[in-house]
């Protein structure tokens, strides 16, 4: 409450709304087509950062933080990735990706930034889609289908079904008939 009604003064002093003042840090997030919520990010002059526990929450990942090595690791069903404080490339499944910004860290915090989660390599392992937009501060995310739309086409004596799948896809067909006659 005391941080509200600073904010609430610190804007009509200096010429701000509340609500400018108080989500100037603020970044709202759409996942799946559905309103998530907001995540207090860390911004440096036009850049935006999440805090890396924040990403693992919204993205479904394993966060391992080791504030010491000031590494952070991200596992998704097994799968890895690897930032590191200052260094602008994170190892994503085994592969190095250039980075536009670095991981950073504040307070004992990692920090990941945003673009990164936008990237083809971040994308392909998650299984998500993700755009940010900095000046509405709204994160879109949307995880990726592997199946495609299904089609049906029915015959005199039969139905044929379509389904259009990611390559990557195992699947497993089983068959079985049930014949109901009402």
């Amino acid at each position: 409450m005391k941080r509200l009604s600073a904010l609430f003064l610190a804007a009509c002093l200096g010429g701000l709304s509340p609500a400018e003042a108080a989500s100037e840090n603020e970044i709202q997030i759409v996942k799946s087509g559905k309103y998530w919520g907001t995540v207090d990010a860390y911004r440096i002059d036009r850049d935006f950062y999440l805090p890396a526990k924040s990403g693992a929450r919204i993205y479904g990942a394993q966060l391992y933080w080791y504030a010491v090595r000031g590494t952070v690791r991200l596992s998704f069903r097994g799968r890895q990735i690897i930032l590191t404080k200052d260094v602008s490339e994170a190892l994503v499944d085994g592969r190095k990706i250039k980075l536009d910004k670095a991981m950073i860290v504040r307070a004992g915090k990692a920090f990941i930034p945003i673009g990164f989660f936008t990237t083809k390599a971040f994308v392909r392992l998650a299984g998500v889609d993700s755009k940010f937009d900095p000046k509405t501060r709204l994160l879109l995310v949307d995880h990726r289908s592997s199946v495609g739309p299904v089609r049906w086409f029915t015959y005199p004596g039969h139905t044929r079904i379509v389904l259009e799948l990611d390559r990557k896809l195992r699947f497993q067909i089983v068959v079985s008939a049930r014949l109901i006659i009402l």
